[in-house]
């Protein structure tokens, strides 16, 4: 427990022979995600390919629900009306993050998957 952890070099002798060689048959490169520290994944060009997907994925969501209340008025809606359209798109938003979170869950402990740590 008292070794230091060195940044990841990316060498195979990080990864146990059975997960390389499923790795290989699958036609996977790289090595496994749970192989890396925090630290080592921050060092990896998936993890801000990630990253950068997310964030844009986020401010085009925000950006979107930023200017309903302008296209609301701007397609004819009443003045008054695009408060209840905004609220009525939050309500959906909210119930349709809930109800894939629930059918994912239901989804991976039906196949028996565990989650990942």
């Amino acid at each position: 427990m008292d070794e230091e952890l060195a940044p990841f070099s990316g060498t195979k002798d990080s990864v146990s022979e059975d997960d390389q060689q499923h790795s290989e048959e699958a036609g996977c490169r790289g090595t496994l995600a749970q192989d890396l520290t925090t630290y080592q994944a921050f060092l990896t060009p998936e993890f801000w390919l990630i990253m950068l997907q997310a964030l844009v994925g986020l401010g085009t969501g925000l950006g979107f629900i930023n200017n309903l209340s302008g296209q609301v008025v701007a397609l004819g809606g009443q003045l008054g009306g695009q408060l209840v359209f905004v609220s009525l798109f939050s309500v959906a938003n909210a119930s349709g993050r809930m109800t894939l979170g629930y059918m994912s869950e239901t989804f991976l402990h039906s196949r028996g998957t565990p989650r990942t740590m």
